[in-house]
């Protein structure tokens, strides 16, 4: 006579386990995922803002260099545009000590007499937030990142150029010290982190005797 042997099945409490190691398991991968997906995200934006605010830094070399030889030429030509637009900058209050660094919830905001430049077609030119000396107080930037993905010069936003999380703030400490700071900041949304991440650099550029 044969005899069966009873084989018992998983029981309701094993399985129950199993699913809740599977789940566990999960999860935890997908958290893992999206940490590197965010960690990758945060080093793409952080090397474009660092490439903007590497443009903006050479822009206002440039246009000081320009200044400078504008003053060695002809009574036209001291008029130039790089002429305008460093007197533009310079020839106002440049004694408000700049804010370079967030308050852990919120970017910073933008102060008065701050500016971008932008180059299209081979021209400079301002996109200022010059208050005190030119009427443009309808300031074509925005303090904090929150709907795109970096600090940037947004050529093709809506109503023209404006910079977004980004801007550069003259300082002048003394004025016979003969240079003027330029603080360059950005602050933007990043993922994964609930305060924004910031950036800044300082470009000193000397004046001249007119």
């Amino acid at each position: 006579m044969t005899k069966r042997i009873k084989e018992a099945g998983d029981t309701i409490v094993e399985v129950m386990f199993a699913i809740a190691v599977f789940s566990a398991v999960a999860v935890g991968g997908l958290g893992i995922m999206n940490k590197g997906i965010a960690i990758s995200i945060q080093s793409l934006q952080l090397t474009l803002v660092r490439q903007e605010m590497s443009n903006q830094a050479e822009l206002l070399r440039y246009v000081h260099d320009g200044y400078v030889a504008s003053l060695s030429t002809s009574e036209g030509g001291s008029h130039s545009d790089m002429y305008n637009i460093w007197n533009t900058i310079s020839n106002q209050d440049l004694s408000v000590q700049p804010v370079i660094q967030s308050t852990g919830i919120t970017c910073p905001n933008i102060p008065t007499g701050s500016f971008l430049l932008q180059a299209t077609g081979g021209h400079v030119s301002l996109l200022s937030r010059i208050v005190n000396n030119v009427p443009d107080k309808n300031s074509p930037m925005i303090n904090e990142v929150k709907d795109v993905t970096h600090a940037q010069l947004n050529y093709f936003a809506n109503g023209g150029p404006r910079g977004e999380g980004i801007y550069i703030q003259p300082f002048r400490t003394n004025p016979k010290n003969g240079y003027i700071d330029f603080y360059i900041t950005a602050c933007w949304g990043t993922p994964g982190q609930n305060y924004p991440a910031t950036l800044g650099t300082i470009v000193r550029l000397y004046e001249q005797p007119k």
